[in-house]
This record gives structure tokens, sequence and C-alpha cells, in this order.
């Protein structure tokens, strides 16, 4: 079976370097593949208009450092975000998500946050998996948790894929470690483009529930072994911007406060009291 993969990567706040140096290079870094099933998208969400050039450049002289000539090795795409700007990516991920849907052939979608990265054997499990089930839907690898220089790896299992646990909290997907067949994104309507931030805990509450309403749980796979690594010291990420974080969790609210019960409701709160300082009571 012919899969390919796409890798969505939103960038913004001029993380170039990281970009280039963390999250490509551990694409580019993939072992034991055949890197013309992987195709990249970089989506540039930058407000400064003239960064998608340093972004071409900065790919042009990696990509030379390589000695890579042939443009079919880890195809890599620059393109403009051409949806809503500056919200935590939904717009760039949807902008790839409706390029890639209107490819003929069915195929994959991770998702790579720019500071992020992904072990060198990942991609090889992702294709051995759909391999062994080609229909699997979606696969989640256990993240490795980057803070200080230490590292934690974070336990994910198919009992934690609720759409209740995902209201409360996050059990451990955020972005990097999310990988769909292309069309149930599309099927889901993407990212919600309205949210500031909780936007991996939305989507993953729509998957959830399209998933089991189509019968499909059973196609969803836990990877056995963490090959995502994310990272938590980013000072610019929207978990840090309690402003930002505030506005989402509004919105969030709002769209699924009465799709679940108080108790979940109010565990929900608690948390986001305690981490984000969040404390709005909603009607």
């Amino acid at each position: 079976m012919l899969n390919i993969i796409y890798i969505m990567i939103a960038t913004s706040l001029k993380r170039t370097d990281m970009l280039i140096n963390k999250a490509l290079y551990s694409i580019y870094n993939q072992k034991n593949i055949d890197s013309k099933k992987i195709k990249i998208m970089i989506i540039d969400d930058n407000k400064d208009i003239n960064e998608i050039e340093n972004i071409k450049i900065q790919v042009k002289k990696l990509r030379k450092k390589l000695n890579w000539n042939d443009e079919n090795i880890f195809n890599t795409t620059i393109i403009k975000n051409q949806k809503t700007k500056y919200h935590s990516g939904t717009g760039s991920w949807n902008t790839a998500i409706e390029i890639i849907n209107n490819k003929i052939i069915d195929s994959f979608i991770a998702i790579l946050d720019d500071d992020d990265h992904y072990a060198d054997d990942y991609i090889k499990k992702l294709f051995e998996i759909l391999d062994k089930k080609p229909k699997t839907i979606a696969i989640f690898s256990p993240l490795i948790w980057c803070s200080n220089n230490e590292k934690e790896i974070l336990v994910l299992k198919k009992d934690d894929l609720t759409k209740e646990k995902f209201f409360i909290g996050n059990p451990g997907v955020q972005g990097s470690n999310m990988f769909f067949r292309a069309k149930i994104l599309k099927e889901i309507d993407g990212f919600d483009e309205k949210l500031v931030s909780a936007t991996d805990r939305d989507l993953m509450i729509r998957f959830i529930h399209y998933a089991i309403q189509n019968s499909l749980f059973y196609n969803i796979e836990i990877l056995d072994k963490s090959y995502v690594f994310y990272n938590a010291d980013n000072s610019n990420s929207i978990s840090k911007n309690l402003e930002k974080k505030h506005l989402g969790l509004d919105v969030f609210y709002k769209k699924h406060k009465n799709n679940f019960s108080e108790e979940a409701y109010f565990k929900s709160l608690e948390r986001a009291k305690g981490l984000f300082d969040y404390n709005k009571i909603h009607s």
C-alpha cells in the first residue's frame, strides 16, 4: 500500500532558527524510510511579511549542507497561512489540510510544532503501523516532556482517549504527537479557528466523537514508546501567555460546557485555575 505522509509545521514569532535546526532537521534526519513518501509543508504565520523569504533561504542552506540536489528527497514546500492568522497555528494547519485533501491520493498528516522534534525512527514506526494495519485512522506517540535540560516521558494509553478527559484537561496529545488520516481531519472540519488556545483539546474531543459515532475507534493506535520531544521551555508558547490562554478557554467552555457533566466542568475549571489562574464561571 502506497502511503504518503504530509508533515505540517506552522511557524511564527520569528522562530526560524528553531524551525530549521530542531523541527525540520529532525525530519530530515529520519532513518530507514523512503524519503520520497514524505511531503513537508511549512506554513508561515509570521507577522513580518519578509520572514518567509528568510525561511526559504534557510531551508535551501540546510538542504545544501546535506548535499541534497533532488527536490523529491523530503520534498519541502513553504507557503503563507491563507486563513485566520496568529491563532495558535489553527489557520496555518487548516491552510495545509485543505491543500492536502485536494490531492487525489489518500494520505496521512503529521503535525510538528516549530520548536519540537522527532526521534530519528519515528516516521519508520508510523509506516510500520500503516503497513500492518491499513485501516488505521490515527496514531499517537507518548510525549517526551523536555524542560530545564530534564526529560520526562508522559504515559499515554488508549483509555486516556475519552472526550471527558480532554474536556477536563489534556491527557497527553499536543500537536506534535498528532497523526491522522487526512480525510478524517477534513470530516471533522479541521481546527477551530475561533480558538486561540485549547486547540488540541477541542480537536481531540471532536475527533473522538467522530471515531465513536462511525465505529472507527478500534482503528486508533498508541505507540508503545515515546518518539516525540515536546519543548516545554518555550517562553512564547500560548500556555505561558495567560491573556491568550484565558481568551481561548472562554471560547472552549462556551462551546463544550453543556456537553459534559457539572462534575467534569468544575474539575476542568479547577485545573485551569491552578495552571493558568483562570477563574471564570460560565452560565
